[in-house]
């Protein structure tokens, strides 16, 4: 079962799209913050994948993903944003944010991009394996 961390400061956006998560059958952390986001993936080695809101109070989510991606630079990530521009845009896919999805949002929609998020990047997780065992 893939592990996905949301993170969002709005409680009851990591109500709807956790219980929707764990219904489609993923293991949710949540986070209220990003402070709050790192030490979950300090403290959950096995996040396969992490949602985050970008407009947060403290660290915003393009802060978030500047962080994880400094330990972990494979980690899939999908911003969720209420206040997208064109400039946040270009940095979050500079950043090698995965997708950038704006408010309000189907949560089907939600839904297919992370099944389609995760898939990929277990598929990526895969090849990086099989290359190293080929190439040893």
């Amino acid at each position: 079962m893939e592990t996905i961390l949301l993170v969002d400061d709005d409680s009851s956006v990591r109500k709807s799209v956790g219980e929707m998560l764990t219904r489609s059958g993923y293991s949710v952390l949540t986070a209220g913050d990003g402070i709050a986001a790192l030490d979950a993936l300090r403290e959950n080695s096995g996040v396969d994948l992490v949602i985050t809101d970008h407009l947060m109070p403290g660290m915003d989510g393009l802060a978030l993903t500047c962080r994880i991606k400094e330990s972990s630079p494979d980690m899939p990530v999908v911003i969720i944003t209420g206040y997208g521009d064109l400039e946040s845009y270009l940095c979050a896919t500079g950043l090698g944010v995965v997708r950038y999805v704006s408010k309000p949002f189907g949560l089907r929609k939600l839904q297919r991009i992370v099944r389609d998020a995760v898939s990929d990047a277990l598929c990526e997780k895969t090849l990086h394996e099989v290359t190293r065992r080929v190439i040893s």
